[in-house]
């Protein structure tokens, strides 16, 4: 059991793995796992390195909602918007009006995702090595908390107060996608 004397602090809203590290967020921040370095330990005659411990990871020191990992980078879903992790570091944080409650890569859209937000989903687009904010989906409103992308190409968002709702990216990705 990993709690705050491991250096987990806050609720645990999410775990994932991307690039060969555990990442966990909690209602305090994003966290990574340190291994045990059992070696260094007795070398530095320091047992707390002889212990598995998370760190926070530097600049994400927020409310962390969701994590979802495209492969080479790690997208999570802050109080704050959206801050993308790559290598253990902060690449960017992609602000929004209010909390990323979730985060969802499309599978059959690379280099596209969708956040959860507090007025609607919003699109996000990654070119040229950089991920940014395209805008909500227009035909969509209400507090996205979970998203799922299914094999047609449909985005199932879960919402606080308006049901389920269902987007249509089957024939491409696009603010202006047909909701039901």
């Amino acid at each position: 059991t990993y709690t705050d004397r491991q250096g987990l602090a806050g609720t645990v809203t999410g775990v994932a793995r991307q690039g060969g590290r555990l990442y966990v967020a909690t209602s305090q921040g994003l966290y990574s796992l340190r291994p045990a370095r059992m070696g260094l330990a007795l070398a530095q005659n320091n047992p707390a390195l002889a212990l598995a411990a998370f760190v926070p990871v530097p600049g994400v020191a927020t409310d962390c909602w969701s994590l979802a990992s495209t492969g080479s980078e790690l997208l999570v879903g802050t109080g704050r918007g959206v801050t993308v992790v790559a290598g253990g570091r902060v690449r960017a944080h992609l602000p929004l009006d209010g909390t990323a409650y979730s985060v969802l890569p499309l599978r059959g859209a690379p280099g596209w995702a969708v956040a959860g937000a507090p007025t609607g989903p919003v699109l996000l687009r990654r070119r040229a090595g950089q991920w940014a904010i395209v805008g909500p989906v227009h035909q969509a409103s209400g507090e996205a908390r979970s998203l799922y992308e299914a094999p047609d190409g449909h985005v199932w968002m879960g919402t606080l107060a308006s049901g389920v709702l269902r987007a249509d990216f089957s024939l491409g990705v696009r603010q202006e996608a047909p909701v039901r």
